[in-house]
């Protein structure tokens, strides 16, 4: 009786590889698994990166001033209901630039995520995006005839006041 081994190769966003012997056989499959995935990855387009508003919720009144340091990456910024979750501003700001906007009245988290190469809404940064929000909320507000919003430099220094946190791309 004879036997017959067949090795199915498959490729797919998570490859399935049957018949895995030897660690050179581990290194191979992985090498195949790297170069499928980058094919797969999101196109980038550096052009389409510029310092914008991307989306505001009507009625917006409140003063923000985001500054992004020169020489460090670019970043998306969005300001999040705490309570809903919900997307309230949305902006890109390159490096180096200056963005002032205008936010809705009440609470907002700021999350961030900050990258050189843009991709997108969906794939932001790519592979290499770094995902992080303050530990503190923004708060925008009336005060008599004053509407007061929030002016942020983001810049890694130990100087700074406002402490961040990285978190997973799926809660970003």
């Amino acid at each position: 009786m004879i036997l017959l081994a067949l090795a199915l190769l498959v490729i797919t966003p998570s490859a399935y590889f049957i018949g895995v012997k030897n660690r050179t056989d581990n290194a191979r499959i992985a090498a195949l698994t790297a170069q499928v995935e980058e094919l797969r990855a999101p196109s980038c387009d550096r052009v389409d990166f510029k310092t914008a508003v991307i989306r505001q919720d009507r009625g917006a009144a409140a003063p923000f001033k985001v500054r992004v340091a020169a020489g460090s990456s670019d970043f998306y910024v969005k300001l999040v209901d705490p309570l809903t979750g919900r997307v309230s501003t949305a902006m890109t700001i390159k490096a180096g630039d200056v963005l002032e906007a205008k936010v809705p009245l009440g609470t907002h988290e700021l999350r961030y995520a900050t990258g050189q190469l843009w991709c997108g809404e969906t794939g932001l940064f790519g592979p290499a995006t770094a995902t992080f929000r303050a530990e503190r909320n923004m708060e925008a507000h009336v005060t008599g005839d004053e509407i007061i919003g929030a002016s942020v430099v983001l810049e890694a220094t130990p100087a700074g006041n406002l402490t961040t946190t990285a978190i997973p791309r799926s809660q970003f």
